[in-house]
């Protein structure tokens, strides 16, 4: 990663100093980010460094919205230059906070290693996703004069927060199952933390959010879509566009009616076909692994022994003619 790798994120400015020398940045171990953008209003940050030297950053942002982090490993020490307010986003907690222009300064301590997963969520997003209850007008409120200090929520990640952070950064998928996979994922984590912050505030939830007629028809065209499309399936946000539903609504639907993510759901389909064809079908394990999404066999045996703990093979041979 070079050194100015915030400039990089979208809503960050040129205007970065990196604190420590050139010569110590150089040689300061692993310092890699990457950025994944959904439809330009929801950013996906994964970082992991593995540091020799002591890290100090500073950059600005101007993105008004929330942003939240998911601690994996090791500590990073923040602080801003608007109000002066010191926190830090550390292994196992989550911290969500407001976020508008303001100057940042990070800090990671030397001989450490930090992982984490960073979300920000733009106005334009939560304007989008809100239903229209307190909890929104709180938000939108404390927006119009807040900065990137105004924190929300810090706290011990719950149990399934926890997993999902984990199977999100250890995503074992590759390509535009990849992006299926960590878009839905996203989506999942946002509902998650938005709700859980929701529910500690009173009279703050988003048990606001409705489904008509026409919401449910599209939910089940979307899940239609995604088993016409099982080789190759259309993102997330492909998918709201063709049925005309938001990205968090289609999401949050999923769950509502058909107790399982799109992604999940698109799993499970899969999982299912190929265990009839390898039941049923003369086709081999690469031919099945193709017709079911797979590009490559070994991804589709792992997949497949997850879920049912049992290689591909194995149900092959109960096959009246195995070969």
């Amino acid at each position: 990663m070079n050194n100015g790798f915030w400039k990089n994120f979208k809503g960050f400015s040129d205007e970065n100093e990196i604190l420590n020398t050139k010569k110590e940045f150089n040689y300061n171990g692993k310092f890699d980010i990457n950025e994944i953008n959904f439809n330009d209003t929801v950013f996906l940050y994964k970082s992991d460094y593995l540091l020799k030297n002591e890290i100090k950053q500073k950059s600005i942002h101007k993105i008004d919205g929330i942003a939240f982090t998911l601690g994996l490993e090791g500590e990073m020490k923040l602080k801003s230059y608007i109000s002066g307010e010191k926190f830090s986003s550390k292994k196992s907690y989550i911290n969500l906070h407001l976020i508008s222009q303001d100057c940042i300064y990070h800090e990671i301590p030397r001989n450490s290693s930090y992982k984490a997963l960073s979300f920000i969520l733009k106005k334009e997003f939560l304007e989008k996703v809100l239903p229209d209850n307190t909890f929104k007008e709180y938000i939108f409120n404390t927006l119009e004069n807040s900065n990137f200090s105004k924190m929300l929520y810090n706290s011990l990640m719950d149990i399934k927060m926890s997993f999902l952070a984990n199977e999100m950064y250890k995503s074992p998928m590759v390509g535009k199952l990849n992006q299926l996979y960590l878009e839905s994922k996203t989506l999942e984590v946002i509902y998650h933390c938005l709700n859980t912050f929701s529910q500690s505030q009173p009279d703050k939830d988003l048990s606001g959010i409705k489904f008509s007629q026409y919401d449910i028809k599209a939910l089940n065209k979307a899940k239609k879509i995604l088993l016409e499309n099982m080789q190759k399936p259309p993102s997330i946000e492909e998918l709201s566009k063709i049925v005309k539903l938001n990205d968090f609504k289609l999401q949050f639907g999923f769950k509502k009616f058909f107790n399982l993510t799109p992604y999940s759901f698109l799993l499970e389909e899969r999982m299912q076909k190929a265990k009839i064809l390898l039941k049923e079908s003369e086709y081999n394990i690469n031919e099945i692994a193709l017709l079911v999404g797979y590009s490559y066999a070994q991804n589709f045996s792992n997949a497949f022994f997850k879920r049912f703990g049992i290689r591909p093979k194995e149900i092959m041979k109960t096959r009246n003619y195995y070969y």
